[in-house]
């Protein structure tokens, strides 16, 4: 799925007088949202929420791609097949507009198994994830993988809005099925008064996350928070 080819608007607002925002769902196997603009705030009311839902995503640092393809090279070949790039900037856009955003995996393709990866600092193509919210009302940036979620060194979520507090919630394992940990490793999140939910399973504030074995963590650690702020 595109919506990003021309910068696209896409609202669901509040009105003026009262009413919360509403919701904008993109969805698909594969995403490209590069140059979208959501805006489901509520000036009077609880802003709404942008979900996407792709099999894989890894969160890369910047705004959109300045020549066209680049989103889809990234996605055949830096990143391996059934991956989605989502950068920085969109998110930053629509949480600056006091909208909730929420990324979903979903593992029921044979090329993912419905990882979310906020990339690092590295020789890559692309910057180190570095969602920054400035503006707008309070908001949440919730991240629901079916398996794992990893906050890689150098990543970082910084809230530098003193009156409108960031939640973030990272929800591992998320299908309560799949197994799936959440690591962040040498990463950064300020919240400035919001709260930070770590978890897994339907519900994270219930559930636990579940370590899988694999090449990237030899261990079945859960939850893994190692030299972050």
């Amino acid at each position: 799925s595109k919506i990003g080819q021309q910068p696209a608007l896409r609202e669901a607002r509040g009105g003026a007088q009262g009413g919360n925002g509403g919701m904008v769902e993109t969805s698909g196997k594969h995403l490209d949202v590069a140059g979208a603009r959501i805006n489901v705030s509520a000036p009077r009311g609880k802003g709404g929420e942008w979900l996407l839902d792709p099999n894989n995503v890894t969160i890369v640092g910047g705004d959109e791609p300045e020549a066209e393809g680049i989103a889809a090279f990234a996605t055949d070949v830096v990143l391996g097949a059934g991956n989605s790039v989502v950068f920085s900037g969109t998110i930053n856009n629509a949480l600056n507009n006091g909208s909730n955003v929420t990324i979903t995996t979903v593992a029921q393709y044979a090329e993912g198994s419905g990882d979310i990866r906020l990339q690092g600092a590295c020789e890559c193509y692309y910057p180190a994830a570095a969602i920054a919210k400035s503006d707008g009302g309070a908001s949440t940036l919730t991240l629901r993988a079916d398996r794992h979620i990893r906050m890689e060194p150098g990543a970082s979520i910084i809230n530098a809005n003193s009156d409108a507090p960031l939640n973030v919630v990272f929800n591992s394992n998320a299908n309560g099925k799949s197994g799936g940990e959440v690591r962040v490793i040498e990463a950064q999140i300020l919240t400035n008064g919001g709260n930070v939910t770590i978890g897994g399973g339907p519900d994270p504030a219930k559930g636990f996350a579940q370590g899988v074995w694999d090449r990237q963590s030899p261990s079945n650690v859960g939850i893994a928070i190692v030299d972050s702020t």
